[in-house]
């Protein structure tokens, strides 16, 4: 099974290297605009097949290195500078979208596309645009990170393993995202319901969830461990058809009134990519979180035209 990477920076390095640990894949190609720094990456990783206990082909190319992959991941494009929010450099990657997206379709009409590049929702609906692809085929990363955050601060405080926190965050990936508070439990069991439990620790809890990403860039330059672990969870979920649900961007019509953007909602991922979106019922206040996430990325997409379809 196959993988390409587009982009050789903290993520897209990271990602290969955790996939090729893992063992998930037997083939994996990295794409860069720096054809060396991919080269770099790839010889390195190579240099480890020794101590492996599985074989992996691992190699650089052009957008020909697409060919044949079951999951094309893309972390290349425009990066959030300090001060900037995710949704401020819109424009610039709409430009990269552009020429990167037909370069990847052409050499790979039949694969999933994956986004990493943020602001990732408007990023996934500029490659449903520009690919052409079904909307099932193509994936933003999503909150899948942010829950898996707040599921790590959750254990912290209860003192329980992370895999037994319940606990999932929609809309956008940034700064509207939405913990469901209303479906949080640990075992099954609602939080009230434990000691520990306090509704302002919870509230700052989901305060350093949303700043996580701003806390790890406070002594270096990128998040790649945690956003890499997240994103080979979509991966693994596809290869092997685990039909996991996971909170990944998608193309959302007809929830709550919301239709025609991509945010982040339960979703089952399986060999086709999106194979279900869930539609959960919510709390009040978290419908309202909601659709003020969706009007405010339907403000930034108001420039864009001829917004893709459901497919």
């Amino acid at each position: 099974m196959k993988v390409a990477i587009i982009g050789a920076g903290h993520i897209g390095t990271t990602l290969a290297y955790t996939l090729f640990v893992k063992g998930l894949v037997s083939e994996i190609a990295i794409v860069n605009r720096t054809r060396e720094k991919a080269f770099g990456e790839a010889l390195d990783m190579t240099h480890a097949l020794a101590a492996a206990s599985h074989s992996v082909k691992i190699y650089s190319g052009d957008y020909r290195a697409c060919k044949d992959a079951k999951v094309v991941v893309v972390t290349a494009g425009a990066t959030t500078q300090k001060g900037q929010s995710r949704l401020e450099i819109v424009k610039a990657n709409a430009e990269i979208f552009q020429e990167i997206i037909p370069e990847i379709t052409a050499h790979n009409p039949d694969g999933i596309l994956l986004l990493v590049t943020n602001p990732v929702d408007i990023n996934t609906w500029l490659s449903l645009r520009y690919s052409g692809f079904p909307a099932p085929r193509v994936i933003g990363s999503g909150t899948v990170l942010d829950g898996q955050r707040l599921q790590s601060f959750l254990s912290r405080h209860f003192n329980v393993h992370p895999a037994n926190v319940q606990a999932s965050i929609i809309g956008e990936h940034g700064d509207s995202m939405i913990p469901l508070w209303s479906r949080a439990a640990i075992a099954g069991i609602p939080l009230e319901e434990f000691p520990e439990y306090d509704a302002q620790e919870m509230q700052d809890i989901f305060e350093m969830t949303r700043r996580g990403a701003a806390m790890v860039r406070v002594t270096k330059d990128s998040t790649q461990y945690a956003t890499a672990m997240s994103v080979c969870r979509t991966v693994e979920a596809i290869l092997l058809d685990k039909k996991e649900v996971l909170t990944v961007s998608t193309l959302i019509n007809g929830y709550y009134g919301i239709d025609g953007i991509c945010l982040s909602m339960p979703s089952v991922i399986g060999k086709g990519g999106i194979e279900r979106v869930l539609k959960p019922k919510l709390a009040e206040n978290e419908l309202e979180q909601l659709l003020s996430s969706a009007r405010i990325l339907k403000e930034v997409l108001a420039s864009v035209e001829d917004p893709p379809t459901a497919g």
